[in-house]
Formats: structure tokens, C-alpha cells, sequence
């Protein structure tokens, strides 16, 4: 009864110390840690919210922006609508757990974000007008819609089924009821980002009033070549009778005007007083899988409920202890039997989420990217771990160990020095399946360059050939910060021997055939793969090594979970 009064005294001695409290001061979260993030990064984590604990992860500081001060009608602003501020703004990640006040919505918590901007990083922020690249959607000569009668729900939805819509050369329809150009104007840039990839912004200037039906259809994400192509803006232009465009526009856009790279401090007994995270699952059954079951499935939905299929011991301790999954026989010590028994498990995790009036992802983005951001994936891996110590009797040690590294060496360097305008990061913009892949780099230095390679999201799809990124360490000795750009294909082979195909890797494929990726056909088209664009465009290398890390040595595990 002491401890939990100390921490009531705790909790209430923070709250006085932030502002929010007052009807005459903005939102403000009752208490907020902020720090570095934890891990490595290359995309925010979150938010995720359940009861009065808030969790960003991995965040820069114009994540926090975006969010903070994004439109009531979507999730957050375009990172295009941010102008301004130093350089570290794009780059440098943060973790925030905060305790929010009881009921708060999610329109709320933007508004405590905002003040914590002002509070611990002293970001000003002020709203202008600025010319911006956008495409502009205008009344064709004969517009092909038909004046809606109101009977139908405003929207634009897919009709193609989610999984014929990822087959290669597929044409995805579209039926739209009910809606006015501005709010067709508002749903493209979901609907069209393959072929809107230059910027998401759509303007409507069409002079069209009232709602109106009308269907179109275009090609998919994957294009083969060889196959014929429909574009967005075809269908628009000769099927509805509209026209889109790239052009200039006045929009408005928010100007950071100042911001510290490094935030005021925590107050002390933080970590007391916020919300503990959940260390062990509600309820867990673990069976063995059957032996018809060939496959592996690992699926957390957003109500917390946690199925996992054909799992080794190997691949539940990865996932426990976020190793990665790749060469994990060197990250993982153990007995034989950690890679050939395996096992089904449905848990329920107290995982959190987004709040109901938080806006929803785009229905139109079968990829679920949007939506996988939410469910809070992290959260799991310390009950998995508390799961596995339970029922298996796991004990283990660290050890160092070489582990699998690259070097980053200069050959003959082909790069810009840096506008120091420029924001600190690096960019994709990638194209259809089939098609180059751009990474845009601006204002890096080579260290931080090499410290993003292992975390950048389509390293399992660049790194077949020689193995994932994994610790970079950055031998080029060149000083100061570079602009540069590398334009790949990751479904290459060409000069790997079959092995630069991801996909061929994974399932046995030859060089110069379609392979299969779990019902998905896709060529293996030519073009540069990464290693070798760093190469050609860059005249930098990315060299093979090993360097000492640290390995789980499994010390004790049983074979057969404890019953139930």
C-alpha cells in the first residue's frame, strides 16, 4: 500500500511541473520521456495508444511535426508541407512514452504534441503560402460522369479483388459514387501512388460542382515489361474525361522557424512513473504443428491477438529478441532440435493501438503498410521472451562472437558536396515491380550513410547477394557531407549468378525466370542490383567482413513445451 502511495505522490508531483493542466494552457501530456531511440530506425513506429500510456517510436522530430500538426481528415501532414529547419530535422530519431490524461481523443494528443515540441525541442513553428509542385485535376472536353442522385456512400473503392490486383499485368477498377471533385481530388494520391510517385499532392481546379458516378480502371502495382500499360493519368484522361497534370501551386505550408537538436531533460523518476508496458501474455496455448503444415505464419491483429504457425524454436527466439532474420545460426547457439521441432501458438497480447477517432489508413493501400504501422509488433517480443522462459525452461548467456559485417569503402567516389539546405537523410522512390528503384541521399556523411544501410527497409530485398546489411562501418575517409543518388533494380541477377534475385534466393529460382513468391509471379528483369549501382554510380563498395558481436548461447531449452 506504501509503494503504491509513493508512486500516486510521484505521478502528481511530475503532473505540476508540466503545463496542460490549466484551462489557460494548451494540452499538455500529464508526464513525457524523451530520448534517443533505442534502436536503429528508418521509419516512426506508432503512434500507439491504450489507456493512458502514448508510445512513439523511432520518430524524428518532423515525424513529430506531421503528426502534431496534421489535418483533421488524415494522419498526418505531408512531409512536403513542412518547410525550413535544420538539417538534423529528417534525421535524428527519438523515442516518447507519455502518460495522457484520462478519455483524451486523438485530435487531443496532437495538441500535446505540439506543446511538447515547444516545451523540450523549442520548435516555432509558422503557417505561409509557398509554391509547391502538385498535380492538378481539370474538366477534360467531355467529361464522362454521370450526376449522382445522393442514394450512395461518398467513396472510391477497389473492386478488383486485393490478391488479383498483385498480379503481374493486372488491371485494378474502381468505383466511385457520389463524389465531388475536391473529394476525388483527396483520395487519388492513395489510389494512384505508383504512377503519382513525384508528389501526393492532387489540386482540384476542375470547376465541376455537385457529386457525381463514374468507374475507371488502370494497371496494377506490378507492370512487366512487355505488357501494355494503362497509367492513372490515361484512365482519368479516357475514361472519365478529366485531365491530371503536374504543375506549380500556392498551397500552404508550415515553416519551422526554429528547433534545439537536443531536448531539455527528463525529470528525474520518470521511468516510475509512466504507464508500464504488459511483460507477459493474457492467455497462451502452444501446440506442436501438425507435419501437413509446411508453411510459416506470424500475424498480430490490432485486437491483440497473436497467432503464430510452423514456428521453429530458432525463429521464436529471433522474433523475442529482435535479432533480425537473417544468418541467425550465428546469432542463435543451440541445440539441432531449435531448427526441425515446431510449433503453433495463439496468445492474447495487451497490445496497443490507435484511438477510434483516429483517422483510418487508406482503404485503397493493398499493401497494408498504412495499417501494419499499428499494430505494435514490439510490445510482443518481451512476453514471447517471458513465454519461452515459462514453457521451455530457456536459460541462455551472451557471447561475443564474428559475426557477419560489411565495410563501406571508397573506390572512385562520384558524389556531390551537400547543399547544407538540404535535410539529412535518405529517401526512396520507387517505382512499379519490374522498374529502377531510386535512393535519394542528401546532406550524409559516409558514417551516417553506413549507419542506415542496416536499417533501411528493403535490405532484405538488396542484400541477397552477399547477405543482409548488416554493421556497416564506413572506411572511405571522406569528410564532410555529400548529395547522391543510386538508381537499382532489387529483382536483379545480372553479374550475381541468380543469387541478387531475393526471390530466387528464397525459393531456388534460376537466373532469368519468374519465380514464385507465394502465389506472386515476378520476372527477374536486368538491371543493376545495389551492390553493383553503388559501384557503377557511386564508385563506393560495400565489402564483406566480420566483426565481434554479441550471440545468444542457448545454455538449456526443452524440446516439449510444459502443458497447457
Amino acid at each position: 500500500m506504501l509503494r503504491v502511495f509513493a508512486g500516486l505522490t510521484l505521478v502528481s508531483f511530475l503532473a505540476a511541473g508540466f503545463p496542460g493542466q490549466s484551462v489557460n494552457k494548451p494540452p499538455a501530456f500529464v508526464i513525457a520521456d524523451v530520448h534517443p531511440a533505442k534502436l536503429p530506425a528508418r521509419t516512426m513506429k506508432g503512434p500507439f495508444i491504450a489507456g493512458d500510456r502514448f508510445e512513439l517510436r523511432g520518430a524524428t522530430v518532423l515525424d513529430v511535426i506531421r503528426l502534431a500538426y496534421g489535418p483533421a481528415n488524415a494522419f498526418m501532414a505531408d512531409s512536403d508541407d513542412v518547410v525550413g529547419g535544420p538539417s538534423w530535422l529528417d534525421y535524428d530519431r527519438y523515442d516518447v512514452t507519455a502518460r495522457v490524461p484520462p478519455g483524451s481523443s486523438y485530435e487531443s494528443t496532437k495538441m500535446m504534441l505540439r506543446t511538447l515540441l515547444a516545451d523540450r525541442f523549442k520548435v516555432v513553428i509558422r503557417n505561409e503560402k509557398a509554391p509547391r509542385p502538385a498535380y492538378v485535376l481539370k474538366s477534360g472536353s467531355k467529361p464522362t460522369l454521370k450526376q449522382a442522385d445522393g442514394s450512395k456512400e461518398q467513396g472510391c473503392k477497389m473492386t478488383t479483388d486485393s490478391a488479383t490486383a498483385l498480379v503481374p499485368g493486372a488491371m485494378v477498377s474502381y468505383s466511385c459514387r457520389n463524389m465531388t471533385m475536391a473529394a476525388f481530388a483527396d483520395a487519388l494520391p492513395a489510389i494512384g501512388r505508383t504512377d503519382l510517385h513525384f508528389n501526393n499532392k492532387v489540386v482540384d481546379e476542375s470547376g465541376l460542382k455537385g457529386a457525381w458516378d463514374f468507374d475507371f480502371k488502370f494497371s496494377g502495382l506490378i507492370r512487366p515489361g512487355g505488357t501494355e500499360v494503362v497509367t492513372l493519368f490515361d484512365a482519368v484522361q479516357k475514361q472519365i474525361g478529366l485531365d491530371l497534370a503536374l504543375a506549380s501551386v500556392s498551397m500552404p505550408v508550415l515553416v519551422v522557424a526554429g528547433a534545439n537538436e537536443k531536448p531539455t531533460p527528463n525529470p528525474p523518476g520518470m521511468s516510475q512513473a509512466l504507464p508500464p508496458l504488459p511483460q507477459e501474455f493474457e492467455v497462451a496455448v502452444i501446440k506442436r504443428t501438425p507435419p501437413t503444415y509446411n508453411g510459416f505464419r506470424f500475424q498480430l491483429e490490432p485486437g491483440g491477438r497473436l497467432e503464430i504457425h510452423g514456428a521453429t524454436l530458432r525463429s521464436l527466439i529471433v522474433r523475442a529478441w529482435m535479432l533480425g532474420f537473417d544468418d541467425t545460426d550465428k546469432l542463435v547457439i543451440g541445440p539441432k532440435f531449435i531448427d526441425t521441432e515446431r510449433f503453433d501458438i495463439v496468445a492474447k497480447a495487451p497490445t496497443f493501438g490507435l484511438p477510434p477517432d483516429a483517422p483510418a489508413a487508406a482503404a485503397s493501400d493493398f499493401l497494408l503498410a498504412q495499417q501494419l504501422r499499428f499494430i505494435d509488433f514490439d510490445s510482443v517480443a518481451p512476453m514471447l521472451r517471458a513465454l519461452l522462459v515459462q514453457r521451455f525452461s530457456l536459460t541462455f548467456h551472451n557471447e561475443q562472437q564474428p559475426l557477419p559485417a560489411f565495410r563501406l569503402a571508397a573506390i572512385k567516389p562520384k558524389l556531390r558536396k551537400a547543399d547544407p539546405s538540404h535535410r539529412t537523410g535518405c529517401h526512396s522512390a520507387t517505382g512499379t515491380v519490374g522498374s529502377p528503384w531510386n535512393l535519394v541521399c542528401e546532406n550524409m556523411t559516409m558514417s551516417q550513410f553506413a549507419a542506415l544501410l542496416p536499417s533501411y527497409d528493403l535490405a532484405s530485398v538488396l542484400s541477397r547477394r552477399d547477405g543482409p546489411i548488416t554493421n556497416v562501418v564506413d572506411v572511405t575517409n571522406l569528410q564532410g557531407a555529400w548529395d547522391f543518388s543510386i538508381s537499382f533494380n532489387p529483382f536483379s541477377s545480372r553479374g550475381s549468378g541468380g543469387a541478387g534475385n531475393p526471390f530466387a534466393a528464397q525459393n531456388g529460382g534460376n537466373a532469368g525466370e519468374a519465380v514464385s513468391t507465394g502465389g506472386l509471379q515476378v520476372a527477374d528483369p536486368a538491371g543493376s542490383n545495389f551492390f553493383e549501382a553503388m559501384e557503377k554510380e557511386l564508385g563506393l563498395k560495400l565489402e564483406k567482413t566480420q566483426r565481434p558481436g554479441a550471440a545468444i548461447v542457448i545454455d538449456h531449452v526443452e524440446e516439449q513445451a510444459k502443458e497447457n
